[in-house]
């Protein structure tokens, strides 16, 4: 479900207040929308699932992975603890923007807090299809999340048995691909 007040929605809303102001300079400052900007609205938009506000904050030229935008803001005087657009998609299980944002190279493996990654979100969550794209994106199944926790391991906690198999069918792919790498040359 869409949300009702989309974040692209308070874009263009931000970008049309400068056509009330009064002089050029008012009106510049009424439109400025940058990194630091970027980073808390590009979350919102990522967490909600609004993939039209995503693409239009990323067309502006957003960040993908919101570290230079994360970075920005804390230079703006904000410190908080970072989310990252693309962990915040898988937890709310928001297809679309994920797709866009690894269409656009945000980072799949982009830990966060106590070493979550999208993958983990998504396996914790029960969302296959996400697990599934982010399988397919070259999410890494075996990843240690700061508490050591992998999202197999999780999978299994939680009893998510399809997503389960999701997981180790992607572990046996990469160790065959693995074992059917060219061995060195023994001969003489």
């Amino acid at each position: 479900m869409k949300p009702l007040f989309p974040i692209s929605i308070i874009f263009v809303l931000c970008g049309f207040s400068g056509l009330f102001a009064k002089s050029q300079e008012e009106q510049r400052k009424a439109v400025a929308i940058g990194p630091a900007q970027f980073y808390w609205l590009l979350n919102r938009a990522c967490s909600i699932g609004d993939d039209i506000g995503a693409r239009m904050l990323l067309d502006a030229g957003a960040d993908a992975d919101g570290e230079s935008d994360y970075k920005e803001l804390c230079k703006s005087g904000f410190g908080i603890e970072p989310s990252w657009p693309i962990n915040l998609a898988a937890h709310g299980g928001h297809e679309e923007v994920l797709k866009l944002l690894i269409k656009r190279g945000a980072r799949i493996d982009h830990p966060e807090g106590a070493g979550y990654t999208a993958l983990i979100f998504a396996v914790s969550k029960g969302h296959e299809s996400i697990v599934k794209l982010l399988l397919d994106a070259g999410a890494d199944p075996n990843f240690k999340g700061v508490e050591g926790t992998t999202p197999i391991q999780i999978a299994q906690k939680k009893e998510h048995c399809k997503i389960l198999k999701l997981l180790t069918s992607k572990c046996e792919k990469g160790s065959a691909r693995q074992s059917t790498t060219r061995p060195e040359s023994k001969s003489k």
